[in-house]
């Protein structure tokens, strides 16, 4: 028998999410999203899929505004996250459809995602995330 969604109770079919090692389903994950301050120009988020400079100066722009925030870039984020930043479809199915970047950071040793929105809106929420593929 598989795993029951720790929210609503109902056994999980297909692909499983972990949030801080219990399961769920995708559309009853408990995200702790917050919104961030600032937004990044659409025009310049388009061009971060195609342009490698254009990924570079969105990089440099969240990390100064993290920086700002108190937090730090995660050292090993491409070690753990091959495709970084660009996110995985899982990450896209928890997170919403119109996720376009996630980036590493940490703060006082807790590890945080920031969300990157196709709008340019920011969002930050706790490294809690994981998937098992069903």
């Amino acid at each position: 028998m598989g795993s029951r969604c720790s929210a609503c109770g109902r056994a999980i079919q297909g692909r499983e999410y972990l949030w801080d090692g219990k399961p769920y389903h995708a559309s009853c994950l408990p995200l702790e999203i917050t919104s961030i301050p600032g937004r990044l120009s659409e025009g310049l988020i388009r061009e971060a899929g195609r342009d490698p400079e254009a990924l570079w100066e969105v990089q440099e722009q969240v990390d100064r505004l993290m920086e700002g925030l108190g937090f730090t870039h995660y050292p090993y984020a491409q070690d753990l996250h091959p495709s970084y930043p660009f996110p995985y479809d899982w990450e896209k199915e928890a997170y919403g459809e119109d996720l376009v970047l996630v980036f590493m950071y940490c703060r006082e040793g807790e590890g945080f995602n920031l969300l990157v929105r196709r709008s340019g809106e920011l969002q930050l929420v706790p490294a809690k995330l994981s998937c098992v593929p069903g």
